[in-house]
C-alpha cells in the first residue's frame, strides 16, 4: 500500500514539474487600461480680467481601480478658442465671454468640462472721493 503512495506521488510530483501548477502556459502581465478622465475644476466660471488664467487637471481612471494624474501628458483643446484658449499644459487663459468645453485627451479616451466665461461688468475705484497734491517743484 505505501508503494502504491509513494509512486502516486511521484508521478504527481512529475506531472506537475512538467508542466507547471498553473494548468499551462504563464498568463502575460497587462497593464490597467485607461477607462476614463476627469477633467477639473468642473463647470468653472471665469471673468475676463479679474481672474484670467486658470489650471485644469485631468485625472484617469484606470481599470484596476486606480488614478492617475494625467495634466501634463494629456494632450489639451478647448472647443472655442476665441472664449478660451488652453495650453500644453491645461493651463486655460479667457478672451472673451461665452461658454467653452475644455477637454483632455489621453490616447482614445477624452474628458471634459465647460468653462462659463463672463465679461467683467464694472470697476470700483477705492477710496473714493480721495485728493491728491501736486508738486509745482521741478
Amino acid at each position: 500500500m505505501k508503494v502504491r503512495r509513494l509512486s502516486t506521488l511521484l508521478v504527481v510530483i512529475a506531472v506537475i514539474a512538467l508542466f507547471g501548477c498553473g494548468g499551462g502556459k504563464p498568463r502575460p502581465r497587462t497593464d490597467p487600461t485607461l477607462k476614463s478622465i476627469v477633467v477639473t475644476p468642473t463647470n468653472s466660471k471665469m471673468t475676463i480680467g479679474r481672474s484670467s488664467t486658470q489650471q485644469f487637471a485631468a485625472t484617469g481612471s484606470y481599470s484596476d481601480g486606480s488614478t492617475r494624474d494625467l495634466t501634463a501628458s494629456a494632450t489639451w483643446n478647448s472647443s472655442d478658442r476665441y472664449i478660451a484658449a488652453v495650453s500644453a499644459t491645461g493651463a486655460v487663459s479667457v478672451n472673451s465671454a461665452g461658454t467653452a468645453t475644455i477637454s483632455a485627451k489621453a490616447g482614445s479616451v477624452t474628458g471634459s468640462t465647460t468653462l462659463t466665461v463672463r465679461a467683467l461688468n464694472s470697476i470700483s475705484i477705492t477710496p473714493s472721493g480721495a485728493t491728491l497734491a501736486v508738486s509745482g517743484g521741478i
